[in-house]
């Protein structure tokens, strides 16, 4: 008995990558023993690290900013700027905005 699926289609969405050894993309190798020869690994894993650094650094200071007294003020003046607005649009029309 065969079993009720295609086989390409399982060895192409069970394949996690792990056993791949060696890819050639026109005639030229660009991975070998499961390593780029391309590009520099481990170079690219200490760029990424640092980019991760940044984005963090990045974030915090945006956070810190958001979490600024003279930001949260802003932000609670067009709040009731806003509520005002809507009370005046509910009693003129009768409808919400």
């Amino acid at each position: 008995m065969w079993p009720g699926c295609d086989l390409v289609q399982t060895l192409v969405y069970a394949e996690n990558g792990r056993s791949v050894d060696t890819v050639l993309v026109g005639g030229e190798v660009v991975l070998k023993e499961g390593k780029s020869v391309r590009i520099n690994e481990v170079e690219l894993e200490k760029q990424a690290t640092n980019l991760i650094g940044k984005v963090q650094e990045s974030k915090e200071k945006w956070l810190s900013q958001m979490r600024s007294p003279a930001l949260i003020e802003k932000y609670r003046s067009i709040q009731e700027e806003y509520q005002e607005a809507a009370s005046a649009g509910r009693t003129k029309s009768g409808a919400s905005p």
